[in-house]
């Protein structure tokens, strides 16, 4: 397990490498991507970039064996909840907020309306 201080290093750290970098969050294509695809979500840690706010946030579990009662969602349960995303109005990324051995944050983030 690691300790709390090591997730929050590496979350600042994914975070001031995302900003020079300037990365996006992971937007599904349409709905088909998000069921039938494998896709990356990418590392931001607490970086919120520019024209997104993030709405929510997700634990998930990383491991793959985790099941549907268990506190952190799945896979298929995370790619449920992003199917909603997809339903609504608006346009809605994923990224990774902070990041455990089995675990994680994922953020959802709203494109800022112009």
């Amino acid at each position: 397990m690691m300790a709390l201080s090591e997730i929050k290093r590496i979350s600042d750290q994914a975070a001031k490498s995302a900003a020079i970098s300037k990365k996006e969050p992971y937007v599904p294509f349409d709905e088909t991507e998000i069921k039938d695809t494998r896709f990356t979500i990418p590392m931001l840690g607490s970086y919120v970039p520019k024209g997104w706010v993030q709405v929510e946030s997700l634990f998930c579990d990383t491991s793959g064996v985790g099941t549907d009662n268990e506190p952190a969602m799945t896979l298929n349960q995370l790619k449920s909840k992003m199917l909603e995303y997809a339903k609504k109005k608006g346009t809605y990324g994923y990224g990774i907020t902070e990041e455990g051995q089995f675990q994680c944050h994922v953020g959802v983030f709203e494109k800022e309306k112009q």
